[in-house]
């Protein structure tokens, strides 16, 4: 598979969190409100999807450092995948 989509180096003025690819955000389920981590990525049909890390039992900061470490991942996979394809 070859990566068709490039990554920011730096986060867009209207970056939430300072992350490219995470922001935080409310997800409502039924009325109530839960905030979340929100990653954003391309998956390899090159659609765009959403991974939503919730604070349900977990302190924010633990969380957030999750949906981080899901977004690198992710970015290394597709760089591995892409130096691969050469």
């Amino acid at each position: 598979m070859k990566a068709t989509h490039s990554f920011l180096t730096f986060p867009t003025k209207r970056s939430t969190t300072g992350v490219v690819g995470v922001c935080k955000t409310v997800n409502t389920v039924n009325g109530k409100k839960f905030p979340c981590y929100v990653v954003t990525y391309f998956d390899d049909k090159d659609k765009l999807r959403k991974k939503k890390f919730h604070f349900k039992s977990k302190v924010e900061s633990e969380v957030f450092q999750e949906a981080v470490a899901f977004r690198k991942k992710y970015e290394q996979k597709l760089l591995r995948e892409y130096l691969n394809s050469w």
